[in-house]
């Protein structure tokens, strides 16, 4: 019991001799500042307002440059077609950039509008309707036989015999000449009417009766119950147009599209005006009778040919029958023929368009919905 006693005590003087405990503490200083601030109600609140105020400056900064950047570079999508136009757009509206040939009879411009759209047509720019003319003008240093003409056509231009007699066989009758037309034509209708155009030049394949059909079409373009015309003359400006139908914008200047009838109607047109001129001069019945002649086989075979005349009469008949009413230019090839004659052996139905030199810048603006 003894050793036990001595044994604690030996324990209790070693665990008194210990050196005390020590109590470490440690002081994050890195984040002092925030600290106190978040210890402080109104310092909070402050520095939240600051940062509010900095983000919000932030955001209107980068709203400002978005619109400005936007105002100034509206488009955010930018799409050409296979026909050269090039299309931008935004959220609110479409606008389209063509330039159109007015060399080609309705041309294609690739720009689909949908029934109900309500689309405005701006245009810009010149064409001269008589390349050779131009040419001609050019190498004798005189002045243009045919000037050049905007989009809107030769305004008060119908003021001799020759263009009151042809006014009413353009595609819009007795409407200015050489101005901007339009119409629609319906999906399903344009390759037919594409292939049409390309293909009726084959003078060894003639005018079928389908042909003669979609000809009559280019000249008197309807919509499909036949009641309302359906082409629209643009000029340089249409505002608002309301889209009768689906399909594609083509193109085309106010000529003459000179078809087979519309060929006959012209030589048979100008063989009475000839003929009644010349009954009205004093003549005896033998060149009467000549001219009786000429005129049924003229009506009859929808051909001018005077090489059966008698010479007596011929030099005058051809000449007033080149030279006044519709002033028919000469066939290339045929002394006693004209040049329609030569139009409709070779189905030159556009030949008055072809000639054509210029171009217009065409914009088609719409309106989404």
């Amino acid at each position: 019991m003894k050793d036990d006693k001595e044994n604690i005590d030996n324990v209790e003087e070693k665990e008194s001799k210990k050196p005390p405990k020590q109590t470490v503490i440690i002081q994050v200083e890195q984040y002092q500042s925030l600290r106190s601030i978040l210890e402080k109600n109104d310092l909070f609140y402050r520095a939240l307002l600051l940062i509010l105020c900095v983000f919000l400056m932030l955001a209107f900064t980068l709203s400002y440059i978005f619109i400005s950047v936007k105002k100034h570079y509206p488009y955010n999508d930018i799409v050409t077609n296979t026909h050269g136009a090039i299309t931008m757009e935004d959220e609110n509206n479409e606008i389209t950039y063509w330039l159109y040939n007015p060399a080609v009879l309705w041309a294609n411009s690739g720009i689909e509008v949908k029934q109900g759209d309500v689309i405005t047509i701006r245009t810009s720019g010149a064409s001269n309707t008589a390349i050779h003319h131009l040419v001609n003008s050019a190498r004798e240093n005189k002045r243009l036989q045919d000037r050049w003409v905007e989009s809107k056509g030769y305004v008060n231009h119908d003021t001799n015999e020759r263009d009151r007699l042809r006014c009413q066989y353009r595609i819009l009758p007795n409407m200015t000449q050489d101005a901007l037309l339009m119409q629609v034509v319906p999906k399903k209708m344009c390759k037919e009417f594409d292939e049409f155009l390309v293909q009726s030049h084959n003078p060894k394949q003639g005018y079928s009766a389908i042909q003669d059909s979609i000809m009559y079409k280019l000249l008197n373009p309807k919509f499909e119950d036949g009641s309302t015309d359906k082409v629209f003359l643009i000029g340089e400006e249409y505002v608002n147009l309301l889209i009768p139908v689906d399909g594609f914008l083509y193109f085309a200047v106010n000529d003459i599209v000179l078809s087979p009838r519309v060929i006959n109607a012209m030589i048979c047109e100008q063989a009475d005006s000839i003929f009644n001129q010349m009954k009205c001069k004093k003549h005896d019945s033998n060149i009467i009778g000549h001219l009786m002649k000429a005129f049924d086989t003229i009506t009859n075979k929808n051909q001018y040919d005077s090489s059966w005349l008698d010479k007596s009469i011929r030099d005058t008949f051809d000449s007033m029958y080149r030279n006044q009413a519709f002033a028919f230019g000469d066939h290339p090839y045929k002394r006693s023929a004209t040049e329609m004659e030569f139009y409709k052996e070779n189905n030159y139905y556009d030949a008055w368009f072809e000639d054509n030199v210029g171009s217009y810048l065409i914009v088609v603006e719409r309106k989404k919905n």
